[in-house]
């Protein structure tokens, strides 16, 4: 078997998308922005697990345990026009190009319109940032030329951006598939929630989806705690992306 064919989607229901859905992107990276953002959306939209991407590598060898029951680390949820993929694991270097392309299958499977990524930009003044910043990256010049057009998020106008979402925007572009990268200003290798919610902020307006993220924030120390031990193995996962923070502008 090759990597590809080690992983698959296990579909436990397919929802009927509306004409304009999104499918939201969160893996553990910088800060942890896109895995802290997914998993509250996915938390206060009561969201429907409706499968999962499941992995045959010995360097996936994790569980994740819910009420009980043993699931693939990486699950799928939905609710309205949002499907959401979360995943509660870093991913390993080598295995980044069959798992994006496994999610980018099962978002055409699903007739998902957009594809979203949530990351973090590690920027060296974090501490001094009240309110993170917001970037974007466009898997084509259509897309592009909609999002120049809003004030609530910059161009990543320069720089590199490897892992997990590189991954991804390199197979959107072989696909054809519009893919959004949000990129928010935050902390390496600390939990960022606050970094989640502006993230989320902009979704809200983008998708139309109402997301409050007043909880969030209250809960933001809680949250920080609660997955250290994630981000200390998403660290260990950084070093490997050729030795470069994931996103650099």
């Amino acid at each position: 078997m090759t990597k590809t064919e080690n992983v698959q989607y296990i579909e436990y229901e397919r929802p009927v998308l509306p004409k304009i859905s999104f499918m939201i992107i969160g893996i553990p990276d910088a800060g942890l922005v896109g895995e802290i953002a997914t998993e509250y959306l996915i938390r206060t939209l009561n969201m429907k697990e409706i499968g999962e991407i499941d992995v045959k590598s010995n360097s996936l060898l994790v569980v994740n345990v819910n009420n009980g029951i043993s699931k693939s680390p990486i699950r799928v949820f939905h609710t309205g026009n949002i499907v959401a993929v979360n995943s509660w694991s870093p991913i390993p270097q080598e295995l980044i190009i069959p798992i994006t392309e496994k999610l980018l299958e099962t978002s055409q499977l699903l007739g998902v319109t957009e594809t979203i990524s949530i990351t973090g930009l590690p920027v060296q003044n974090r501490l001094d940032i009240q309110s993170p910043s917001l970037y974007w990256i466009a898997s084509s010049k259509l897309l592009a030329s909609s999002l120049e057009k809003l004030d609530s998020i910059k161009k990543f106008d320069e720089g590199y951006i490897v892992g997990p979402y590189a991954g991804i925007l390199l197979e959107s572009r072989r696909r054809n598939i519009s893919n959004l990268v949000i990129t928010a200003e935050s902390f390496l290798d600390l939990p960022d929630p606050e970094a989640a919610a502006a993230s989320l902020n902009f979704l809200s307006y983008y998708t139309g989806t109402k997301i409050d993220v007043e909880q969030l924030l209250k809960e933001a120390e809680d949250v920080r705690a609660k997955i250290k031990e994630l981000m200390s193995q998403t660290r260990k996962q950084i070093v490997n992306y050729q030795q470069r923070p994931f996103t650099y502008a």
